[in-house]
């Protein structure tokens, strides 16, 4: 059975307490109103509501933090508004590194977010380059320090990471890339290998 009391609810502690108790229903003065009928849930139908909600924002801030390792900065700034908590979301859901995502989120993204008075969904730059973006930088084509420059040119330009970095003049080096110069070099510098040989 159900105790009849008026409660109260502290935001800081997230809880909700007792004011007062009530002897009756009557004290109350429930009255019963004629033109609403009784309403009857099916179970089936709450758990299919229960899993439409959204995560609450509590919740979300716990989950940055224990899943993605998240600091204060990050949370801030993917949280600034639903609009932003949502890019982020669907980055990670394409299988993006949070991190890595978060990184140019909260800095370049987020900046031209404030220096423009806009959201997250006006930025010139197509959701589907900023995952290109990413991935050149996942696989190593791009570096932090370029990358920088590339995204800054891609979010003016709303170009792709391919034509920035063409723009910009940046070549995409390859580890196989760097053998074949580092082979080059041993060649022509015999000695040189013998002194890192010895």
């Amino acid at each position: 059975m159900i105790d009849q009391e008026t409660r109260g609810w502290n935001d800081p502690a997230k809880l909700s307490y007792v004011m007062r108790s009530k002897e009756d229903a009557m004290d109350y003065r429930y009255m019963t109103e004629p033109d609403l009928p009784a309403v009857h849930l099916d179970p089936h139908r709450i758990d299919t509501l229960r899993a439409q909600l959204q995560e609450f924002p509590v919740q979300s801030i716990e989950r940055y933090k224990n899943d993605y390792g998240f600091n204060k900065e990050y949370i801030n700034g993917i949280m600034i508004d639903t609009a932003m908590q949502s890019y982020f979301e669907s980055c990670v859901t394409d299988g993006f590194d949070p991190k890595l995502i978060a990184t140019w989120l909260v800095g370049p993204i987020a900046r031209w977010c404030n220096e423009n008075e806009q959201s997250v969904d006006a930025l010139p730059m197509k959701r589907s380059l900023f995952l290109e973006f990413l991935s050149l930088l996942h696989n190593g084509t791009l570096t932090n320090q370029t990358a920088k420059a590339v995204i800054a040119d891609m979010i003016q330009n709303s170009s792709s990471a391919t034509e920035a970095m063409e723009t910009l003049g940046i070549r995409s080096i390859t580890p196989e890339q760097i053998s074949v110069w580092v082979e080059q070099i041993f060649l022509q510098n015999p000695a040189l290998l013998a002194d890192l040989k010895a």
